[in-house]
């Protein structure tokens, strides 16, 4: 990782939730090598270009042997890319505002803001085509699965009057878990319930429970909470500022303080975490703005960094997996490995 910046984090903040005054100073720059040992077969700070595109991608998701990658855009193509690397198949094209992926096996899920009014949709891809899985949506922003179950929001105007929701893999009846709800963004789910963020208002990190009631909140007064994942300890979510600039919480998924894990990035473009830790993409570094980067809140911090845009980020138990816009315009699907 010859000439890149390596960010070394401060310590965590802690600050109770609900609060987040206090906020400790951009992390400091130092112009080292990073010294991280080759992993995996990919080598630091170079990661495998698994694809090229021909498109801007933005979501993605990764599951067994497959990489699903979609466009923001409202002609926007969805593809699936071998793990290992090789041609991108499209396995649907002309999908207006494709928001988040999220994927089982060979099936993929996505959410489609439409092109206005109540046609936003919960979109499935599987070996025997693609179908709307649950239609009718104002503003859907997040999707999740876990269980039998997959799990959505709904930006549903009038402001203040959002929606979390659920439907059967295998088909049947959308159920609402929650509404009035302001506006729910992102969504991650496991054992503990189903976690979201809410960007209308106080912006908040809330829970609510698998078959619906009371949502309880677990961290308020952020500007533009997006970006949630969850490790089975803490969840994890990323803010925009005013400034423009993002910074990387969590806190305990069944409540408690707030660490502020990094400050002043440049527009946070998806968090995954598990047991073995969490990863952010970032589109561009307030170090280096024409340089986009994916980090860790492991102990060696940057993983990646280069002459692109990072537009989000997956993982699973060997690698992390990432999007970008590249120098000349087009797209990528690249990986590199867990540090």
């Amino acid at each position: 990782m010859h000439g890149l910046p390596l960010l070394v984090f401060l310590p965590f903040a802690l600050f109770a939730c609900g609060s987040r005054s206090g906020l400790p100073e951009p992390p400091v720059v130092l112009d080292v090598e990073a010294g991280v040992p080759e992993e995996c077969g990919v080598p630091p700070g170079q990661a495998e270009v698994l694809a090229k595109l021909d498109f801007q991608p933005a979501s993605i998701a990764v599951s067994g042997a497959w990489v699903f990658a979609a466009a923001w855009s409202f002609e926007g193509k969805v593809v699936r890319v071998p793990t290992g690397g090789g041609a991108a198949v499209v396995i649907a094209s002309g999908q207006p505002a494709v928001n988040q992926l999220a994927s089982e096996g060979a099936a993929a899920f996505w959410v489609t803001q439409g092109l206005g009014g109540t046609d936003g949709a919960v979109i499935r891809s599987t070996a025997l085509g693609t179908e709307t899985f649950a239609g009718g949506l104002t503003r859907p922003q997040g999707v999740a699965l876990y269980g039998s179950q997959v799990y959505f929001t709904d930006g549903v105007g009038p402001p203040g009057n959002g929606r979390v929701m659920r439907k059967p893999k295998s088909g049947g009846a959308v159920e609402t878990l929650g509404s009035a709800l302001g506006e729910p963004w992102d969504v991650a789910v496991n054992a503990g319930g189903v976690y979201f963020s809410n960007v209308a208002g106080d912006g908040t990190i809330q829970r609510v429970p698998h078959t619906g009631g009371k949502s309880t909140v677990l961290a308020s007064g952020y500007w533009l909470p997006r970006n949630v994942a969850l490790d089975g300890t803490f969840v994890h979510w990323s803010a925009m500022e005013p400034d423009q600039l993002s910074s990387v919480y969590r806190c305990p998924e069944s409540g408690g303080a707030t660490e502020l894990l990094h400050a002043a990035l440049g527009s946070v473009e998806g968090i995954a975490a598990d047991a073995q830790g969490a990863y952010w993409g970032v589109r561009q570094s307030p170090a280096n703005p024409t340089y986009g980067a994916v980090f860790t809140s492991g102990p060696k911090a940057l993983l990646e960094s280069g002459d692109f845009s990072v537009m989000g980020v997956a993982i699973d138990q060997n690698a992390v997996y990432f999007t970008t816009i590249d120098a000349d315009g087009a797209g990528s699907v690249r990986k590199t490995c867990r540090r």
